[in-house]
């Protein structure tokens, strides 16, 4: 199965210095970018995901501002909201093996996630 969110999250620099300020808008945060993911989750798929898998994640910036292991830390948002929305049962080894990242440079900012069955 392959999902795409033209969307971009925050990077893991961007997220720790509104931690540092206030933890409760680092939750917030966290709990609007979780709940865009899901919701743009289920305009493209109901389909629930089971068993063990490997995924591999293509980042397409814009720019090259940040750091690609900044760029990364986005996976939390992206593996928290397809399991809200219900999509994906958990984010823990019992579904996800291996995670892979490509990061290279578009027009627009796109993440497309691939999900490979292992089983």
């Amino acid at each position: 199965m392959e999902l795409q969110y033209e969307i971009k999250l925050p990077t893991l620099n961007e997220y720790i210095d509104i931690e540092r300020t206030n933890k409760f808008k680092a939750h917030a945060l966290k709990t609007k970018f979780t709940m865009k993911i899901r919701l743009m989750t289920l305009s493209q798929t109901r389909t629930k995901i089971n068993g063990l898998n490997d995924l591999s994640i293509q980042w397409i910036r814009t720019n090259k501002r940040h750091d690609a292991d900044n760029v990364f830390f986005g996976v939390k948002f992206l593996l928290d909201g397809i399991v809200a929305a219900h999509v994906l049962p958990g984010d823990d080894r019992k579904y996800i093996r291996n995670i892979s990242h490509t990061i290279e440079q578009g027009d627009r900012e796109k993440i497309i996630i691939k999900f490979n069955s292992v089983m």
